[in-house]
């Protein structure tokens, strides 16, 4: 789900220096004990409203939250992934600047607020809240990160932040974003040895990385080992499918070794999980300025349906639902999550709603229904009426490209992925 990307990726709020395992640092807060379950109900509550767009009730339910845990990280990493997700990222820092009044201490409002500064691209006020950070806690990897990548966007001081990395990698070895980041800089600066030494050594210790994969696949592109490289991207893609630049980078590679088919198809999928990564935040702010309009939600529901994301997808359709979109279409969506968790007395229940059947997206459904069962020949003849008719809509000829994959049949799946890449977006049909 999205809030979970940015939780992971962006706004990780780093523990007190004693939870890293270090000695204490004069002037950095005492560690937290866990929240505990009456946080943990509140912050689910907050994350649940999020993603049905009540942005007004997830701030009142982690404001509560914050009042169970005020010296936690968590609750600070709540209300960043709240105001990171709705577009408020100035109310965030407003929010972060009265929390630091409260406990002018305490580094996780600093390090949340910096976060927000650096989302917009307020590269002074954010040096100065990561400083902050770092004053108060010298082991805070996560405010070395960041003070490097201001280093680097806005200095172009490669050497000071590689020392920034450094210190950030050695007292938090398992930060995968931190070691990616490190040999990203190393290798711009052609120091090939080191990066593949920092890369190898930190997919050992988190080996189910899929962007570490891919960096050591770029270092042995280098060197000439395409053999290794191409088994490198192909096990990061084990881990992450919709990982856009391993899949890029496999398409490079296997064109350049005179395997078109296979390239043009990796770039294809490149392409699809770029469209996904783009669109989905549009449909969600888009979502949210127009709450009572049930096209958004349904095309996002599919969009991410269509990327088997079927948690979110599932919350989407709710939610078109709830404002009165078709109903054949919702049900049609709802059929084929089923489907896909083997659910299938839930998925014949969707089935049986629907009225109106002379459409591709039934057809495309009950082909699924007929693929669970094991009845290829018959779930074929209705993925070729499916794709025969299906309208220029990016998002249902990737659905049909890959229930082709599912039912065996590999060359008719690259055909619809390659003519979903000339189709129309999601954005594009409404």
């Amino acid at each position: 789900p999205a809030w979970a990307c940015t939780l992971a990726l962006l706004l990780t709020l780093a523990c007190a220096a004693e939870d890293r395992g270090k000695p204490a640092v004069v002037g950095s807060a005492t560690p937290a004990p866990p929240p505990g379950p009456e946080y943990e109900a509140r912050a689910g509550r907050a994350l649940t409203f999020l993603r049905e767009s009540r942005v007004a009730d997830a701030l009142n339910e982690a404001n509560k939250a914050l009042r169970v845990a005020p010296l936690s990280a968590e609750p600070y990493r709540l209300f960043s992934t709240i105001y990171s997700e709705s577009d408020q990222d100035p109310a965030g820092i407003e929010f972060f600047r009265e929390q630091i009044e409260r406990r002018p201490g305490l580094e996780h409002p600093w390090y949340a607020k910096g976060v927000h500064e650096f989302r917009l691209s307020l590269w002074d006020q954010a040096r100065a809240s990561f400083g902050r950070v770092i004053e108060i806690d010298p082991g805070h990897a996560d405010g070395r990160y960041f003070l490097a990548r201001i280093l680097l966007t806005v200095d172009g001081d490669f050497e000071a932040a590689l020392e920034h990395l450094r210190i950030a990698h050695e007292f938090d070895p398992r930060s995968e974003r931190t070691a990616l980041e490190l040999e990203f800089v190393l290798r711009i600066e052609g120091r090939y040895e080191e990066a593949g030494r920092v890369a190898a050594a930190a997919l050992e210790m988190l080996p189910n990385s899929a962007e570490l994969h891919q960096r050591l696949a770029l270092l042995r592109i280098r060197e000439g080992d395409d053999g290794e490289a191409e088994e490198l991207l192909r096990a990061a893609l084990e881990r992450k499918p919709g990982l856009p630049t391993a899949h890029r980078d496999l398409g490079r590679l296997l064109l350049r070794n005179g395997r078109e088919n296979e390239g043009r198809e990796s770039l294809a999928r490149a392409r699809r999980w770029d469209d996904y990564y783009r669109l989905k935040p549009r449909l969600a702010k888009r979502m949210r300025q127009s709450p009572r309009d049930p096209r958004i939600p349904l095309l996002l529901a599919e969009l991410e349906l269509a990327h088997v994301q079927l948690e979110d997808a599932l919350a989407m359709y709710r939610h078109c639902e709830a404002l009165g979109g078709p109903a054949d279409r919702i049900a049609a969506g709802r059929a084929w999550v089923h489907l896909y968790l083997r659910q299938i007395e839930r998925a014949d229940v969707e089935l049986a709603k629907i009225v109106e059947w002379d459409d591709p997206r039934a057809d495309a459904v009950r082909a699924g229904r007929l693929i669970r069962s094991e009845e290829l020949p018959q779930a074929l003849r209705l993925l070729d009426r499916a794709a025969g008719r299906a309208p220029a809509e990016r998002t249902l000829l990737h659905w049909i490209s890959d229930l082709y994959g599912f039912a065996g049949n590999p060359a008719k799946s690259a055909e619809l992925l390659l003519r979903a890449g000339t189709a129309p977006a999601v954005e594009e049909v409404i």
